[in-house]
Protein backbone atom coordinates (compact mmCIF):
# COMPACT_ATOMS: atom_id res chain seq x y z
CA UNK A 1 0.00 0.00 0.00
CA UNK A 2 2.74 2.48 0.84
CA UNK A 3 4.40 1.96 -2.56
CA UNK A 4 1.16 3.04 -4.29
CA UNK A 5 1.05 6.16 -2.13
CA UNK A 6 4.73 6.88 -2.78
CA UNK A 7 4.13 6.60 -6.53
CA UNK A 8 1.18 9.00 -6.27
CA UNK A 9 3.36 11.51 -4.42
CA UNK A 10 6.15 11.17 -6.99
CA UNK A 11 3.63 11.67 -9.82
CA UNK A 12 2.23 14.81 -8.16
CA UNK A 13 5.72 16.15 -7.61
CA UNK A 14 6.60 15.73 -11.28
CA UNK A 15 3.24 16.65 -12.83
CA UNK A 16 2.41 19.65 -10.65
CA UNK A 17 5.11 21.12 -8.41
CA UNK A 18 8.03 20.72 -10.83
CA UNK A 19 6.12 20.74 -14.12
CA UNK A 20 7.63 23.29 -16.51
CA UNK A 21 4.10 24.28 -17.59
CA UNK A 22 3.05 24.91 -13.99
CA UNK A 23 5.51 25.96 -11.27
CA UNK A 24 8.87 24.46 -12.26
CA UNK A 25 11.65 26.22 -14.13
CA UNK A 26 15.13 25.19 -15.18
CA UNK A 27 17.89 26.58 -12.97
CA UNK A 28 21.64 26.05 -13.13
CA UNK A 29 22.47 24.78 -9.62
CA UNK A 30 26.02 23.89 -8.61
CA UNK A 31 27.07 23.10 -12.16
CA UNK A 32 24.01 21.23 -13.38
CA UNK A 33 20.63 22.15 -14.83
CA UNK A 34 17.67 21.00 -12.73
CA UNK A 35 13.94 21.65 -12.66
CA UNK A 36 13.06 23.48 -9.47
CA UNK A 37 11.13 26.30 -7.87
CA UNK A 38 13.34 29.22 -6.86
CA UNK A 39 11.59 31.94 -4.90
CA UNK A 40 13.31 35.15 -3.88
CA UNK A 41 11.48 36.59 -0.90
CA UNK A 42 12.92 39.87 0.17
CA UNK A 43 15.78 42.19 0.49
CA UNK A 44 16.36 43.04 4.14
CA UNK A 45 18.35 46.18 4.57
CA UNK A 46 21.14 46.14 7.08
CA UNK A 47 20.94 49.30 9.15
CA UNK A 48 24.71 49.61 9.40
CA UNK A 49 25.15 49.30 5.63
CA UNK A 50 21.91 50.79 4.30
CA UNK A 51 23.68 53.94 3.17
CA UNK A 52 25.70 51.75 0.82
CA UNK A 53 22.55 50.10 -0.53
CA UNK A 54 23.59 46.71 0.80
CA UNK A 55 21.18 44.20 2.24
CA UNK A 56 20.46 40.53 2.73
CA UNK A 57 18.48 38.60 0.12
CA UNK A 58 16.45 35.56 1.11
CA UNK A 59 15.19 32.77 -1.12
CA UNK A 60 14.07 29.16 -1.17
CA UNK A 61 14.96 26.42 -3.62
CA UNK A 62 12.57 23.48 -3.91
CA UNK A 63 13.81 20.50 -5.91
CA UNK A 64 13.88 16.72 -6.11
CA UNK A 65 16.35 15.20 -3.67
CA UNK A 66 17.83 13.03 -6.40
CA UNK A 67 18.61 16.06 -8.59
CA UNK A 68 21.35 17.27 -6.23
CA UNK A 69 24.65 15.45 -5.91
CA UNK A 70 24.41 15.52 -2.11
CA UNK A 71 22.23 16.93 0.64
CA UNK A 72 23.21 20.55 1.28
CA UNK A 73 24.25 21.39 4.83
CA UNK A 74 23.85 24.55 6.87
CA UNK A 75 26.43 27.19 5.83
CA UNK A 76 27.19 25.45 2.51
CA UNK A 77 27.49 27.79 -0.45
CA UNK A 78 25.32 26.97 -3.47
CA UNK A 79 25.62 28.64 -6.86
CA UNK A 80 22.26 29.24 -8.52
CA UNK A 81 22.25 30.81 -11.97
CA UNK A 82 25.68 32.31 -11.29
CA UNK A 83 24.85 33.84 -7.88
CA UNK A 84 26.31 32.46 -4.65
CA UNK A 85 23.82 31.73 -1.85
CA UNK A 86 24.46 30.44 1.68
CA UNK A 87 22.30 27.58 2.98
CA UNK A 88 20.36 28.45 6.14
CA UNK A 89 18.20 25.34 6.54
CA UNK A 90 17.28 22.22 4.57
CA UNK A 91 13.95 20.47 4.99
CA UNK A 92 13.09 17.12 3.41
CA UNK A 93 9.54 16.16 2.52
CA UNK A 94 8.07 13.72 0.02
CA UNK A 95 11.32 13.25 -1.86
CA UNK A 96 11.99 16.97 -2.16
CA UNK A 97 14.33 19.46 -0.55
CA UNK A 98 13.12 22.86 0.57
CA UNK A 99 16.34 24.83 0.99
CA UNK A 100 16.25 28.27 2.64
CA UNK A 101 19.03 30.50 1.38
CA UNK A 102 20.50 33.91 2.06
CA UNK A 103 23.11 36.19 0.51
CA UNK A 104 24.51 39.67 0.76
CA UNK A 105 23.43 41.73 -2.21
CA UNK A 106 23.02 45.19 -3.59
CA UNK A 107 19.48 46.60 -3.42
CA UNK A 108 19.24 46.77 -7.22
CA UNK A 109 20.19 43.12 -7.86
Amino acid sequence: MSSVFQQMVADDRDRVFLNLSEYGQIYHVDGQDIIAQFNKYSLLRRSDLSALGTGIGEASLICKMEDLIRRPAEDDVMTIDGAKWTVVTVLESMGMYNIRLTRNMQAWQ
